[in-house]
């Protein structure tokens, strides 16, 4: 899954490091089986500090 996923900023691609994946029933009704999926993506964010 992680193949085509990347993130990127000003220092250049942040690897994927973790999913977590949780289906979403309707909030119509609860019983029913669910039809959408919530996926999100933990990446590596490094703060650069800036030197004076």
């Amino acid at each position: 899954m992680n193949h085509k996923i990347r993130f990127s900023d000003a220092h250049g691609y942040r690897p994927l490091k973790g999913v977590m994946l949780t289906l979403a029933p309707t909030d119509h009704a609860p019983t029913a089986p669910a039809t959408q999926r919530v996926v999100m993506g933990r990446f590596v964010w490094q703060l650069q500090m800036a030197r004076h």
